[in-house]
């Protein structure tokens, strides 16, 4: 469900030093996620306009999952604005060979 009321993006505790924060998206590409994908890379997109007006130095990773997962990147994150939204606007059903078949891993 798209989310409409909150994309506040809470930093790193102050104290000194660097404001940094790793976040993994983890997102299921399966069939059951037919009619929610959009709203789901939706809210994905907004989170990530809402850190990247932060002061927050950020890595953003990403991992899909269906009948098998997919780790973007080699398992390295992104620090790209640009990079990170063609990558969430690219997001599709099935993507990367996962297929959109049963839900097996998600009861694993």
């Amino acid at each position: 469900m798209l989310q409409t009321y909150l994309y506040e993006v809470t930093p790193p505790q102050s104290g000194g030093g660097s404001r940094m924060a790793d976040i993994i998206f983890v997102l299921d590409v399966t069939g059951s996620m037919e009619d929610e994908i959009t709203a789901v890379k939706n809210n994905m997109i907004s989170f990530l306009q809402a850190i990247d007006s932060s002061d927050i130095d950020y890595r953003i990773g990403l991992v899909v999952f269906g009948d098998i997962y997919y780790v973007y990147n080699n398992h390295n994150t992104y620090s790209d604005y640009s990079e990170i939204l063609n990558i969430f606007n690219a997001i599709t059903l099935g993507e990367n060979g996962i297929g959109t078949g049963g839900d097996d891993p998600e009861t694993r």
